[in-house]
């Protein structure tokens, strides 16, 4: 897990680019975001019956989270009952990634702190008042984010695939 920047480390932070490592791991997490939401579009045209290209036309202008929240009322609806708990699990785990996700790419990157961690600024809560917090990532940390993302991918076919809802060869 990420470490919180203490308030007297702040002054220590090195103003550089990012290593090559931390750089690579948050393109991954970046990559493995854009396949679960491919996956995501995939489960909702097999739960709508709709084509794949229809069910990313429908999800391609909502946030993250409103795709998940979608996908998972979908299941709700027309998934029997003895997979919407194992579904509904699946969506919860997205929808935790979502919020992680978005902290990782769309925060502001400031550097290296004297451990070679990349600092992380998140500022939240703007109606009152910011809330401000720096956190400091490892590469391990940024690579262990991306593979559970691979692995939360993989989870999604293979419930697709067991379900006899998908056939894993294409997206057909």
């Amino acid at each position: 897990m990420p470490q919180p920047i203490l308030a007297e480390e702040i002054s220590a932070i090195k103003l550089e680019a990012l290593q090559v490592g931390h750089r690579a791991a948050i393109g991954s997490v970046a990559i493995h975001w854009a396949h679960l939401e491919s996956a995501l579009a995939l489960c909702f045209s097999k739960l709508a019956g709709a084509s794949i290209e229809a069910a990313f036309i429908a999800l391609q202008n909502m946030s993250a989270k409103n795709k998940v929240d979608t996908v998972g009322a979908l299941g709700i609806v027309t998934l029997p009952p003895h997979l919407q708990e194992e579904f509904a699990d699946l969506v919860t785990q997205a929808n935790n990634f979502s919020v992680k996700r978005n902290g990782l790419v769309h925060n502001q990157w400031l550097g290296i702190d004297k451990k070679g961690r990349a600092v992380c600024l998140i500022i939240s809560g703007r109606l009152n008042g910011p809330n401000v917090k720096y956190t400091a990532w490892t590469t391990a940390e940024l690579e262990q984010v991306a593979d559970d993302l691979k692995i939360l991918f993989e989870k999604i076919k293979h419930f697709l695939v067991d379900n006899k809802m998908w056939s894993g060869d294409s997206f057909e």
